[in-house]
């Protein structure tokens, strides 16, 4: 017969909804932290060949300007950072 083993629940881990609320209206924020991340990691890693960083800040402020407006329509998740892997030309 097997024993099981009774442990605590593992924490809560918010669901995109509250991430996405949590952000909104901050991407460029979100992209300098992003950035930062990459700076750190990526000498060793060198998982980003092509970082086109000026292009992503002057998205992500792009992005934070038209999600502060509230009349301008956007996606759930216009301003959320995305890597592309480069197996497609990026630029």
């Amino acid at each position: 017969m097997r024993k099981t083993c009774r442990t605590a629940a593992p924490p809560r881990r918010p669901d995109l909804n509250e991430v996405l609320d949590t952000i909104v209206g901050k991407a460029l924020e979100v992209m300098e932290a992003v950035l930062a991340r990459v700076d750190a990691v990526n000498p060793k890693l060198n998982a980003i060949v092509t970082l086109a960083r000026e292009s992503a800040l002057r998205e992500a402020k792009a992005a934070t300007a038209a999600l502060n407006k509230k009349s301008k329509k956007t996606g759930a998740l216009h301003g959320v950072p995305v890597t592309i892997k480069d197996l497609t030309q990026t630029k």
